[in-house]
């Protein structure tokens, strides 16, 4: 693997099923725009194929279920006669 110049950047060197380097791009700013992963990958013919992964949704579900069995947790301890 070859880092590029950006440190989210990297070139995946060729396979037996893609002629040229794979370029994979992962963007992720202090914004509220999603994190996504670009992929571009050349056939041995020439064809291009561009593909777009975004994982907002998927960190935003991950967080909601952290805070709900934080929630749950804290209820318990709330919840005991011995800290009342």
């Amino acid at each position: 693997m070859i880092a590029k110049n950006s440190s989210s950047a990297a070139i995946i060197g060729p396979s037996r099923t893609l002629s040229s380097a794979m370029y994979v791009e992962s963007k992720r700013g202090m914004s509220q725009q999603p994190s996504i992963q670009n992929a571009t990958p050349k056939h041995l013919q020439g064809y291009k194929w561009r593909f777009c992964h975004i994982t907002q949704g998927e960190a935003e579900s991950g967080l909601e279920r952290l805070h709900q069995c934080a929630d749950k947790e804290l209820q318990v301890y709330l919840n005991d006669k011995e800290f009342q």
